[in-house]
């Protein structure tokens, strides 16, 4: 049987020359980003690459956000940017964006106040987060309690983090009040002479006593804090049935020598040495009102005992540390530090990236879509040819496709004019196919027409 034969070839001048040669050239231009030192460089360096260019974009999102939520100047921006990442290196926060949130909670809670001190705000934040680690305290939260004991007893804040965390560890969230109390009390303690370790210590009191929630001994000081100096004659004759001076009590209070914690101390105490029930109660009502039903008897009396009650709070924050000591925190502290180095090396990562951004969109315009888009029109055109190189088949028996790197043309000289309809003979009459092979030589600057040509003049033969 006759051996014929299709050659199928690409122009070799074409890859150096053509298309994807100008591909090349424009990707080479790229200097560093494509330089073949870096395509060398190793699965292992690109993942780093990479990591290092996924944090660099995080920190930047991060800044972004906390610059347009606090409408901050470049160099403002700038400060938290670098407390954010110092925040980070120390391992606090869950990541760049949780950070940055609670940076910006924080500087909005304390505005209230004055704001905080640069140093401050970072310390705030560490505690803020440790808290909400360790207590599941929300960081919104810890800042509204921090801030209001500040403004209300004169504390710093991190004696006003001492005594969240003293009084947390004593178990006075118990109820899952606390801060509440605190937002909602604390104001009537100051007012009424009492200090943050006072305060404090009245919750604990009324806590150990057998009150469900410190809002309700803390509302015992309210009441009392009314009633003592409401000029009633019920308050003045309760006071002279317990041995206690209205008038003394009354100019105590404006001389400032008394406190509304004084007088409790006095009344209780007073309240404590009488023998009869019913008389304790009804001095009781008289001074504290609902509250010594509320409370009972003996949860008002355990309020007058409240000398260092909470116990030593200095330095109480830093049990939040303990948390962190554990081999796998000491790991991902680690692991923080080696991410914060590599903060700086993907700024400039991306910063290479983006200037390259424009070559790269050029080439695959002007090089890499028309390629495509010609090689696109070739596949179609080999697919109408391919019907013929079928019915070329079914008449000869077969065919040899090749592809050859450097061809010889043989230019095939037709013998019958193109045909738009082909029709095969039943038998083979050509020369070609008596005993002579036929190659075909398709060039890759040839158009989709000349591939059709090709595949039908097969198809006639």
């Amino acid at each position: 049987m006759p051996n014929y034969k299709i050659g199928i070839e690409l122009d070799a001048d074409d890859n150096a020359s053509g298309k994807l040669g100008k591909v090349g050239s424009a990707l080479s231009s790229l200097g560093p980003i494509a330089t073949t030192g870096a395509l060398a460089v190793g699965a292992a360096l690109v993942g780093v690459g990479m990591h290092a260019s996924n944090l660099a974009s995080q920190v930047e999102q991060a800044s972004a956000k906390m610059a347009t939520q606090l409408a901050l100047t470049d160099e403002q921006a700038g400060q938290f940017e670098g407390t954010m990442r110092d925040i980070y290196a120390n391992n606090f926060g869950s990541s760049f964006e949780d950070i940055a949130d609670s940076l910006v909670t924080v500087e909005q809670g304390f505005e209230r106040i004055g704001g905080l001190a640069p140093d401050q705000l970072q310390t705030v934040t560490e505690q803020a987060l440790a808290m909400r680690d360790a207590f599941e305290y929300e960081v919104g939260d810890t800042v509204g309690a921090t801030a209001t004991l500040m403004e209300n007893f004169g504390l710093t804040s991190v004696e006003a983090m001492d005594f969240l965390v003293a009084a947390q560890q004593k178990g006075l969230n118990s109820s899952g009040d606390l801060l509440d109390t605190i937002g909602e009390y604390s104001v009537q303690f100051s007012d009424g002479g009492a200090s943050a370790g006072e305060f404090f210590a009245i919750l604990e009191e009324g806590n150990a006593g057998g009150v469900l929630g410190t809002d309700k001994a803390a509302d015992a000081f309210k009441e009392f804090n009314i009633r003592i100096k409401d000029d009633s004659a019920t308050t003045k004759t309760a006071l002279e049935d317990i041995g206690l001076s209205y008038d003394t009590l009354k100019q105590g209070f404006a001389d400032g020598s008394i406190t509304t914690m004084d007088a409790m101390q006095l009344v209780i105490d007073k309240i404590n040495e009488i023998e009869d029930p019913i008389e304790r109660a009804k001095a009781g009502v008289a001074l504290f009102g609902t509250q010594w039903e509320d409370l009972g008897e003996a949860g008002v009396l355990a309020l007058g005992d409240v000398e260092d009650a909470l116990g030593e709070t200095s330095g109480a924050s830093e049990d939040l540390g303990k948390q962190y000591d554990t081999d796998a925190a000491k790991l991902q502290a680690a692991t923080r530090l080696w991410d914060d180095a590599l903060v700086d090396v993907g700024v400039e990562l991306n910063g290479l990236a983006s200037e390259a951004l424009p070559l790269l969109a050029q080439a695959m315009t002007d090089y890499v879509v028309p390629a495509i888009d010609k090689f696109t029109e070739w596949l179609g055109a080999m697919r109408e040819g391919n019907g013929y190189l079928q019915q070329y088949q079914q008449n000869y028996g077969g065919y040899d496709m090749t592809l050859r790197d450097n061809p010889t043309p043989i230019p095939v000289t037709p013998d019958a004019p193109r045909s738009t309809t082909p029709t095969a003979p039943t038998t083979p009459t050509s020369p070609q196919a008596q005993g002579s092979s036929m190659t075909v030589n398709i060039y890759g600057n040839a158009d989709a027409q000349d591939v059709v040509d090709a595949g039908r003049r097969m198809g006639m033969r």
